[in-house]
């Protein structure tokens, strides 16, 4: 069962992060300090400063997809090397930010990188390409592989890495709260603003 809860609490946060990179709305800033439970154990974003709307006057010269964005902006410790390089830079950022948080999220504790100073961040992390250890009893492994690949161009959106950990709740669990997840939370939220979940 607590796999089962940390597989939706990364769900819901994936869901709402590709969410916003539908709407073209960039996070920038994924860490565990921003994010928090609400009085029904629901999972919520918090401290949107550093988010940004991509328009295409952002667009970077001969690009189509990459934006010429503030860089270094974000936490080190979740920092997609595109941003630390800074190179133009597009959401698939935050795709390899939510991978290290996945991480996390599976291995109960923060990653090494916490530990390293700037300087150590940059040279083993973005140029030496290292990444943290992936169990393989972990579902979902893809996410974290995929997600921190140095490329963005080879990082899964973050609406298929929603798709991917759904996937693995289905093998999970049969429970309706999980099944059909949109579905439960958008009840669950009408029956707040009626008062009947107080």
């Amino acid at each position: 069962m607590l796999l089962v809860e940390r597989l939706i609490v990364a769900y819901d946060l994936a869901s709402a992060l590709a969410y916003m990179h539908e709407n073209s709305l960039i996070y920038r800033d994924i860490k565990q300090e921003n994010f928090g439970f609400d009085i029904r154990g629901d999972i919520k974003i918090f401290d949107f400063g550093l988010s940004k709307a991509l328009s295409p006057t952002l667009l970077a010269k001969k690009s189509k997809t990459m934006y010429n964005l503030t860089p270094v902006t974000g936490s080190i410790p979740y920092m997609a090397p595109e941003v630390t390089l800074k190179l133009p830079y597009n959401c698939r950022c935050d795709c390899f930010s939510f991978a290290l948080l996945f991480h996390e999220i599976l291995a109960l504790r923060k990653t090494p990188f916490h530990t390293y100073p700037p300087q150590e961040y940059f040279q083993r992390v973005v140029k030496g390409n290292e990444r943290p250890t992936i169990r393989t009893s972990w579902p979902a492994t893809n996410v974290l592989k995929n997600g921190w690949d140095f490329d963005p161009g080879k990082r899964p959106p973050m609406k298929s890495i929603a798709s991917m950990i759904r996937s693995e709740l289905y093998e999970r669990s049969e429970q309706d709260s999980v099944l059909n997840r949109s579905m439960y939370m958008n009840d669950k939220s009408i029956r707040s603003l009626q008062g009947l979940d107080c």
